[in-house]
């Protein structure tokens, strides 16, 4: 009768230790602090990010070493904060290519909205289209949101992953 456990045992153990370990290399749960993503994420709500949805990084690095799919327009995603360095939820506003008005030397206004970006980068820009690998991303709340108004465009690098889910 014991034998009949630890052949179990071993077997299912060793499974659920797989399943723990697939789970943290994929996901991870964030506790958002602040309002910037009010009304569709609120303060102190639990959020489920996707590691891998659009590639795999190299922590250490932060870039990625595959890319197998790359955020659109409206995903919420998870972000390296440019600014502050602080892990941060925001949504995707502009993608690669998309056209754009250059309303100064260091404003550019996309869908009626007016993002400030470093005149050095928009001066080695050949193009109006926002440049490969780079994202406009904006908080829901865009009173209190610091995002790419503030800080301009986002390399891909500094997307996380996708939030997939909010408790």
């Amino acid at each position: 009768m014991l034998q009949i456990h630890k052949q179990v045992l071993i077997p299912v153990t060793l499974a659920f230790m797989l399943l723990i370990t697939m789970i943290k290399m994929s996901l991870s749960f964030h506790l958002v602090k602040g309002s910037s993503m009010l009304p569709t994420i609120l303060d102190q709500n639990w959020i489920i990010n996707h590691k891998l949805a659009y590639g795999i990084r190299i922590k250490n690095k932060e870039t990625y070493v595959v890319l197998w799919s790359k955020p659109k327009k409206n995903e919420t995603v998870l972000i390296k904060d440019p600014i502050t360095k602080k892990i941060s939820v925001k949504k995707i506003f502009a993608i690669p290519g998309e056209k754009f008005i250059k309303l100064q030397p260091n404003i550019i206004s996309i869908h009626n909205l007016n993002f400030n970006i470093n005149k050095e980068h928009l001066q080695k820009l050949k193009s109006i289209y926002i440049p490969k690998d780079y994202y406009l991303v904006v908080g829901d709340n865009k009173k209190v949101s610091l995002d790419s108004r503030e800080y301009g465009f986002i390399n891909i690098n500094d997307i996380i992953g996708k939030i997939i889910y909010q408790l």
